[in-house]
């Protein structure tokens, strides 16, 4: 079955105008062309769905550094994690 772009940005619960950026910067879901009509399938639209959690995943897991310290204080040592993560372009994620 095929929608056209509203129903499918409808779906995702995004604005039509962010579907249409993202099939733009070729960054959306396959779409089919009749003419000057633009629809996506059903079907490609739930697996780009599945492709976009298994890229969140990835990037999670690249994004997040854990690190172990060791401190020291009053004649006793202490093992602290701390665990960051950054953005794209490098900036740390506000909480």
């Amino acid at each position: 079955m095929l929608i056209t772009i509203p129903q499918a940005a409808q779906s995702l619960g995004i604005s039509r105008a962010k579907l249409y950026l993202l099939l733009a910067q070729q960054k959306g879901p396959p779409v089919i062309r009749f003419g000057r009509s633009v629809r996506i399938s059903i079907d490609s639209l739930q697996q780009w769905i599945k492709e976009q959690e298994t890229h969140l995943c990835e990037y999670s897991a690249q994004a997040i550094k854990r690190e172990t310290y060791t401190l020291w204080a009053n004649g006793q040592t202490a093992k602290v994690q701390s665990i960051s993560a950054k953005t794209d372009d490098g900036r740390p994620l506000s909480q």
